[in-house]
């Protein structure tokens, strides 16, 4: 009966409604905010990524220990592999337990409508229509063909956000301040250019890791949405909220950056007739770098993107983002509806 203690803890915490006030009281509030910063801190001091770690040797240590249990257990097969398939599940518990205790608890938290200062009477068809033309004219104006690329890569574009993103957090009402994570490569990463994935944050090492062929004016908008996780932004739309509001605190480089991830998502949120207009009033240099993230996209493997968008979408969903990798757009109600965004939106 023992060895059914930890299956048993994982599968009521799994299931069981935590009420979000507790998760915010508790976890949120306390245990998190003082697990990021170490976390992310040892993490940042390592040139590899702790997830290749990880995954190489707690996949040795299940296959060591599927070893053991199958060849000490006495009797026929169905008993062995009874043996080796608790083992697992045993294994499998540990792993989700670790997971809830260090990010997987962000899931839980109150709502970005309520934390954030959403008002769904600010989502209209008109505000919506004026955010898409305020993006349009940002770009347009942001957009410079003299860019030093440089400044976007490794150190340079870590100092350029890092106050950025404070100043963001406290004008959302965060009482403490992330470390921020320094990007990575890693052997899953490698992966990110064939299958459409721009980044990911690794929840047992609080870490970053980009994709390393996203373009040099993307990645403060990509890097400032992961550290929006790193604070416990945990669905998709919440997390690019706030690195949207980060990009826009700092240098032109992130402003036009978040400004352009901004209008992407729009483009796929209006209606027909309204996307052909924003298509039209953008400039030349805006679309020179949307035919560069078209080429890059090119290397997209269809069959292996399908497959890991669709793993994606089934781990959103059981972790109560209802949408799945919709949720990416629905970043844009939150913009719309936002007490922090309205005066730029009303102007």
């Amino acid at each position: 009966m023992r060895r059914l203690v930890l299956p048993l803890v994982a599968c009521v915490l799994a299931l069981s409604p935590v009420p979000p006030a507790r998760v915010e009281q508790f976890y949120a509030a306390q245990w998190y905010p003082r697990l990021q910063p170490l976390l992310t801190g040892a993490s940042n001091v390592t040139p590899f990524a702790w997830l290749d770690v990880l995954l190489v040797v707690t996949g040795a240590a299940v296959l060591v220990a599927s070893g053991r249990a199958w060849r000490q257990t006495r009797g026929g097969r169905w008993r062995r592999a009874g043996s080796v398939a608790l083992g697992l599940l045993r294994a499998a518990s540990v792993v989700y337990l670790a997971f809830l205790l260090l990010w997987g608890f962000n899931y839980r938290r109150t709502p970005a409508v309520e934390r954030l200062q959403v008002s769904r009477a600010r989502m209209t068809s008109e505000r919506l229509a004026r955010l898409g033309a305020l993006a349009t004219r940002r770009v347009n104006a942001l957009y410079d063909p003299a860019r030093d690329e440089a400044r976007l890569a490794g150190e340079p574009v870590i100092a350029a956000l890092a106050p950025a993103f404070a100043q963001a957090e406290a004008a959302l009402g965060s009482g403490w301040h992330i470390r921020p994570g320094r990007p990575k490569s890693s052997l899953v990463g490698r992966t990110f250019p064939l299958s459409g994935v721009d980044g990911m944050v690794n929840p047992f090492g609080l870490e970053v890791i980009l994709n390393a062929e996203v373009l040099p004016f993307e990645r403060p908008f990509v890097l400032a949405h992961e550290w929006a996780h790193l604070a416990g932004h945990a669905p998709e739309d919440e997390a690019s909220f706030v690195g949207f509001v980060a990009c826009l605190r700092g240098t032109r480089d992130t402003q036009y950056s978040g400004w352009l991830d901004l209008w992407l998502h729009m483009l796929r949120n209006l209606p027909a007739r309204d996307r052909q207009g924003l298509l039209q009033a953008l400039h030349d240099g805006p679309r020179q770098d949307l035919r560069a993230i078209e080429a890059r996209l090119r290397r997209v493997k269809p069959a292996l993107s399908a497959v890991s968008w669709s793993v994606y979408d089934q781990y959103l969903r059981a972790n109560r983002v209802e949408s799945g990798v919709a949720n990416y757009d629905e970043m844009v109600s939150l913009v719309l509806g936002s007490r922090l965004m309205a005066p730029v939106i009303d102007q």
